[in-house]
């Protein structure tokens, strides 16, 4: 029986950056349309839960933005994710 073995990432960029490409652009857009939609509901009148609820929505397409520009997940450095070594002759790992 195998078991899977945790490879910690190979250079200092990898410990920095652990989002592929893809998945920055996919933060970033979602990220964005959050809080554009989010800004927009808070612009109209409602009760307070609904502006709580418009708030966090507006704060959480902004921390997506932040992950997405910056590349690195705080939840996926706990989670020990590295992404995968690109095509175009990323550091190979066994």
């Amino acid at each position: 029986m195998t078991t899977a073995v945790h490879h910690p990432p190979t250079t200092a960029a990898d410990a920095r950056h652990n989002l592929t490409t893809t998945g920055r652009v996919v933060r970033v857009a979602l990220g964005l349309a959050a809080a554009v939609v989010g800004a927009l509901l808070l612009a109209t009148p409602g009760a307070v839960l609904a502006y709580r609820i418009e708030s966090l929505l507006v704060l959480a397409g902004l921390v997506l933005v932040a992950i997405g520009a910056i590349g690195y997940s705080p939840l996926y450095g706990l989670l020990g994710r590295v992404p995968a070594p690109s095509r175009e002759g990323g550091p190979e790992r066994p």
